[in-house]
């Protein structure tokens, strides 16, 4: 029976965008920044963003190794529950990570103006 996408696939896939991911988050970074005269700002934050794609990429290598499988040693990590709590400890810590990175990168909202409060029923 044949797979549906192979692995090699998936991996060609990944290491793509993990080098093509940065550039082009830089160019949009810049694209973006040129009308709004924030260029470096939202350089940087193209290629932050970009850069998701090589952090995307490394994961993948990550949960490769952990989930493989090894006939000479019959290690078979999708059967062993430590490498399941391995893999939620690593995504959670990084989706965390990311989480206060970004919250730390983006502005905060403008202050709203109060709301004045509504006249009298009776004038």
């Amino acid at each position: 029976m044949r797979e549906l996408i192979e692995e090699q696939t998936v991996e060609t896939l990944m290491r793509t965008l993990a080098w093509a991911g940065p550039l082009a988050g830089l160019l949009v970074g810049i694209l973006l920044g040129v009308p709004r005269r924030q260029i470096g700002l939202l350089a940087f934050k193209g290629l932050a963003v970009g850069c998701l794609g090589s952090l995307n990429w490394g994961l993948w290598r990550l949960y490769s190794y952990l989930t493989r499988y090894d006939p000479q040693t019959g290690y078979f990590g999708l059967e062993r529950v430590d490498v399941l709590l391995l893999n939620l400890a690593i995504f959670a810590g990084v989706g965390l990570l990311l989480g206060i990175i970004w919250a730390w990168l983006s502005p905060p909202p403008p202050p709203q103006p109060p709301e004045e409060p509504p006249p009298p029923a009776g004038t």
